[in-house]
């Protein structure tokens, strides 16, 4: 009986344990992106993304998660002058 009793503790540590790790790993996919970045994806101008994204690159305060949204934002934007072809260029 203590036996039964001490596995079964031990596999609810483990099976505890087991989403811990599972719910911080998921974490970081909720990772905020810049503000400023936002607000430039926010004006539809793909020229304002870029500055933006530059000027974080600049002062080495992106992330990976700002680098994908900006690429994202870039080509959802309908490239419909040469501004906005330049800006959206990979």
């Amino acid at each position: 009986m203590r036996t039964e009793r001490t596995a079964s503790r031990g596999l609810a540590a483990c099976a505890l344990l087991a989403l811990a790790l599972v719910a911080s790993g998921c974490m970081t996919f909720v990772a905020r992106v810049n503000p400023a970045l936002e607000a430039a994806a926010g004006t539809g101008d793909p020229i304002a993304v870029h500055d933006a994204l530059e000027s974080l690159i600049e002062s080495r305060q992106d992330t990976p998660g700002d680098r994908v949204f900006a690429y994202d934002e870039l080509r959802r934007i309908d490239e419909s002058s040469a501004a906005d072809t330049f800006a959206a260029r990979p």
